[in-house]
C-alpha cells in the first residue's frame, strides 16, 4: 500500500511539474471520458469531453438533473459557470436535448482548453494542460482540421469493404 501511494505521488510530481494544471476523469468501459463537474454553483453532471465540439449540452437521458441551467426557446443556456475541482469557467453556453454517450449526463467541448496546449493522458486519466509547449521527442505528428468549431483527424479510409 505504502509503495502504491509513493508510485501515485510520483506519477502526479511528474506529471505537475512541466503542468500547470491536470484535470482528472473517469474512462469509461464504451471509451467515454467523463469529467465530473458542478454547473452554477449547484448541478453535480457528469459531462464527456467531445473533442468535435466547442460548447457543452446536456442530454435528455442524463442521471443527474441540470435544474440550474436555464434554457431559452431555443433550447440554448449562455452565461453559465463550469467548476471542475478549483478551476473555474464562466460564460459557457449549453445547448439543450442532445445525445451524450453511455454513463454520462451531457457534454463538455474545447472551449474549457481554450488558447492552451493540453495533453490527454490515458495512462494515469489525466487531462494535462501545460504553460508552454512539453518536449514532443517521443511523440508523431498527425493533420488535424478545424472545422465549425471542431477538431478532427484527417485520415484514409483503407479498408475496401468501406468504400
Amino acid at each position: 500500500m505504502k509503495q502504491n501511494i509513493c508510485l501515485l505521488f510520483a506519477i502526479l510530481f511528474f506529471v505537475c511539474s512541466k503542468a500547470q494544471t491536470v484535470i482528472p476523469f473517469h474512462l469509461t468501459e464504451h471509451n467515454n471520458i467523463i469529467v465530473k463537474t458542478l454547473v452554477n454553483e449547484k448541478d453535480s453532471l457528469n459531462l464527456m469531453f467531445q473533442i468535435a465540439m466547442e460548447d457543452a449540452s446536456i442530454s435528455p437521458n442524463r442521471i443527474n438533473r441540470a435544474e440550474n441551467i436555464l434554457f431559452d426557446k431555443n433550447g440554448i443556456s449562455e452565461d453559465n459557470k463550469l467548476q471542475i475541482g478549483n478551476l473555474i469557467w464562466k460564460n459557457i453556453r449549453f445547448f439543450d436535448g442532445e445525445l451524450s454517450g453511455q454513463q454520462s449526463d451531457g457534454k463538455i467541448g474545447t472551449s474549457i482548453f481554450k488558447d492552451q496546449i493540453f495533453k490527454i493522458d490515458y495512462d494515469n486519466n489525466l487531462f494535462v494542460i501545460y504553460d508552454e509547449m512539453p518536449d514532443l521527442k517521443n511523440y508523431t505528428s498527425i493533420p488535424l482540421t478545424y472545422k465549425n468549431k471542431a477538431i478532427f483527424i484527417d485520415i484514409d479510409n483503407i479498408n475496401p469493404w468501406c468504400i
